[in-house]
């Protein structure tokens, strides 16, 4: 149940427009059009480039006779250097329009070259909290995987350097995108394993949505189904990814996930997932994946109407239980999932020892902003009692 709290209010953000279904990155030259642009500078990387999954946003902008240039250098996990990179193209080409396609890599430089565009030289310069002082240049977002709320969210994740792996984010509400189309053909080529990873993205991101302290009825709407829907197509899509109705739903798993989340944040999970990513080279996905069950279950105190109503979401039969008991089968849900498709909840089968467990407690405290939305209150004890548990 939601606390009502006499001056308090909600935010809710989101592109204004969304555009979503098979097919729809056919309608990339019309949102050009609409936007005003008359040359797009395309970011994504070269593996998507080469094995043709941008074909459609290509066609589309070759049939309306837009031209266009690619930027293809996007890497995973990228330093800042790759924004400057392709915003030098953006203004080189004389683009006035981006459009970004492919992972969430792709969709965080597409928004970075956009706010530095019409902001900065560099993009260190717009590093932070709402340092941009205009708005981006127009931009149109299309993700080709079930990661949550890259193409939405107002979030630029980068890192410093590729040696220095310290995150440097951009948090910006222009950043978020005029336009993000979802088309779950785009999703079809991936493997599975970044299928099984960008899905447990949204899950998690879903999750932690949903019980956040600051959920609220807006979120809520989106949280929900996220939940429901990842739960049901998630394995599989991962078993059989040429599954039509399995892509088009995780599809929109990630996007009601990405509102969700852009409207009530997210927690623990994310917050003690970065020094684990960092330090094992997982992917986002995988340390959140690592890590999930092990927050859920010290969690559970601080809400546990709010994990009860994910249990019943993720199909456990909850009638005739108390909200505690009911609330213990969210973690149970999760890891039936984990069981199904492979995947290991275990720091050690990722290659850690017991004395890594005191580096990536202080390194975790530096995520302190994540903590703020957790239902649970975290301190170095805890944070490190976690570590345990999942070691």
């Amino acid at each position: 149940m939601l606390e009502i709290i006499d001056g308090k209010s909600y935010t809710f953000s989101s592109p204004s427009k969304i555009i979503f279904g098979l097919g729809a990155a056919k309608s990339v030259s019309e949102e050009v059009k609409r936007l005003g642009g008359s040359k797009a500078l395309i970011v994504t990387d070269s593996i998507l480039l080469k094995a043709d999954v941008i074909r459609p946003v290509l066609e589309s902008l070759e049939a309306a006779e837009l031209p266009y240039a690619i930027y293809d250098g996007v890497e995973p996990d990228p330093p800042t250097e790759l924004v400057d990179e392709a915003t030098d193209k953006y203004r080189k080409e004389g683009c006035n329009l981006v459009v970004g396609i492919g992972g969430a890599s792709s969709l965080d430089v597409a928004k970075g070259v956009s706010v530095v565009a019409t902001n900065a030289e560099k993009v260190m310069e717009v590093c932070g909290f709402e340092q941009a002082a205009k708005r981006g240049a127009p931009k149109i977002l299309l993700s080709t995987t079930h990661t949550a709320g890259g193409e939405i969210s107002p979030y630029v994740i980068m890192h410093m350097s590729r040696e220095d792996h310290s995150l440097m984010p951009i948090v910006s509400e222009y950043a978020i995108p005029e336009v993000a189309i979802m088309d779950p053909l785009l999703s079809v080529s991936m493997p599975p394993t970044v299928t099984l990873e960008t899905g447990f993205d949204t899950l998690v991101t879903a999750i932690e949505s949903l019980v956040s302290s600051t959920a609220n009825p807006f979120s809520d709407v989106f949280a929900e189904p996220a939940i429901e829907l990842s739960a049901e197509y998630l394995p599989v899509a991962w078993a059989k990814g040429s599954n039509l109705t399995a892509r088009y739903y995780m599809c929109l798993a990630a996007t009601f996930a990405g509102v969700a989340f852009v409207s009530a944040s997210v927690g623990a999970v994310h917050a003690l997932s970065y020094a684990v990513g960092s330090a094992y080279h997982l992917s986002h996905g995988r340390s959140l994946a690592v890590l999930l069950p092990h927050v859920m279950r010290f969690n559970l105190p601080g809400n546990p109407a709010g994990f009860a109503r994910v249990a019943a979401l993720m199909g456990k039969d909850t009638d005739g239980l108390t909200t505690l008991e009911a609330a213990h089968l969210a973690v149970e849900a999760t890891e039936d999932i984990m069981e199904v498709v492979g995947v290991s909840t275990r720091l050690r089968d990722y290659g850690a020892s017991e004395e890594d467990l005191q580096r990536l407690t202080e390194e975790t405290a530096e995520m302190a902003g994540f903590f703020s939305n957790n239902p649970r209150d975290f301190d170095e004890e805890k944070t490190r009692s976690i570590y345990e548990s999942a070691y």
